[in-house]
């Protein structure tokens, strides 16, 4: 478990540093940052979908969190879509 943990920090802390670089940096490394923070937070969407799935089922009647649900996915086409 140890390990484990260990391997979310040192993601966490990868995630914010791309994620810093890719408002940071423009020109020619912007798209490849932004393919990699894509990726890293797959990643850690895909690393704790069990804490994501328990936290829905525990909320799934919260009006705030289906508008949170939808207003993501909402990102995420707009994200995939290029934004318009």
């Amino acid at each position: 478990m140890k390990n484990r943990s260990k391997c979310n920090t040192v993601l966490d802390m990868v995630l914010f540093l791309v994620m810093l670089a890719v408002f940071c940096i423009k020109g020619q490394y912007h798209e490849p940052l932004a393919y990699t923070l894509g990726a890293l937070v797959t990643l850690h969407i895909v690393w704790h979908w069990k804490q994501f799935t328990i936290m829905i089922k525990k909320n799934i009647g919260n009006k705030n969190v289906i508008l949170d649900i939808l207003m993501f996915l909402v990102m995420l086409f707009l994200f995939i879509g290029g934004g318009g």
